[in-house]
């Protein structure tokens, strides 16, 4: 049985592509707000769409004793640190169901 947990996904479209800076510069700032936080995430990552040069995607992994599911401090200010880049989507995601790829 996989693990129980949810994770919160802060997306941008960037305005323009000359941010990927700024983009680094606040997910290397996730690391420091793990420090500030008594909740604890698993860890972070961040993703670059394949064929849209601009679209960005930060997953936050939090356990489940992190509480309920939601919109956290750090997730919050992640997307407000990204408004100023372009558009946001934030949102929040539990786990119901995992399988691995060598599972029956």
């Amino acid at each position: 049985m996989a693990e129980k947990g949810w994770i919160e996904i802060i997306s941008l479209r960037l305005s323009g592509s000359g941010n990927r800076k700024a983009i680094l510069d606040i997910f290397n700032q996730v690391s420091q707000g793990k420090r500030a936080h008594t909740d604890y995430f698993h860890y972070a990552e961040l993703f670059a769409n394949t064929t849209i040069e601009t679209d960005w995607s930060i997953y936050i992994h939090w356990p489940h004793q992190a509480g309920h599911p939601s919109k956290t401090v750090l997730g919050s200010s992640i997307a407000e640190a990204f408004q100023s880049l372009g558009l946001v989507n934030h949102s929040v995601w539990e786990k119901r169901y995992a399988k691995r790829g060598t599972d029956s």
